[in-house]
């Protein structure tokens, strides 16, 4: 009976060891990474890097800790990229404006030109409109980039103003001039 119980414990064991998977816990990304997810991150970190900052930016070191579990880590490698770009020195996570999917420049408050651009939508509107809209597909979305690039939010403005006009709409559908 000993010997069945040995036995028994010792299968339970190798079960148990052969269904424990390695993860990291790295500071400033939430969850828990597989080692491939970890090495894949840091490389595309460290590449994007050399183009955005010239000559490449110095990949920080992140405080980890590997644990096993017998829940399978998260493989997601954006994440754990973007925990590693945060924090180069140089560069910053800004707001890339499109018109028609093409980029015009980044800006500093991305919320803060949404917000303007939603405000130059009724400034001007005749009284006859009952919406207005851009003549162009605008987005903004956020890219890492150069801390020392970017332009002002008014001078962005200025810019989409020129590229895609404000297109006030009647009640019938037709637009106003």
């Amino acid at each position: 009976m000993r010997r069945k119980l040995i036995v028994l414990t010792l299968a339970l064991g190798l079960v148990l060891l052969a269904n424990l998977r390695p993860g990291c816990c790295v500071e400033g990304a939430s969850g828990r990474y597989s080692p491939r997810a970890l090495h894949l991150a840091r490389l595309a970190a460290s590449r994007a890097a050399e183009e955005i900052i010239p000559g490449g930016g110095a990949l920080p070191r992140l405080r980890a800790s590997w644990r096993l579990s017998l829940r399978q880590p998260e493989d997601s490698v954006p994440a754990l990229t973007r925990a590693f770009l945060s924090r180069i020195p140089g560069v910053t996570v800004r707001s890339e404006v499109r018109v028609n999917g093409v980029a015009l420049g980044t800006v500093a408050d991305g919320e803060a030109l949404k917000e303007a651009l939603h405000v130059n939508l009724y400034v001007g509107r005749p009284a006859a409109a009952v919406s207005s809209r851009y003549t162009e597909e605008l987005s903004i979305v956020p890219v890492f980039t150069r801390s020392d690039r970017g332009m002002d939010e008014s001078r962005m403005l200025q810019l989409i103003g020129n590229l895609c006009p404000v297109m006030y709409i009647d009640r019938e559908g037709k637009i106003i001039a």
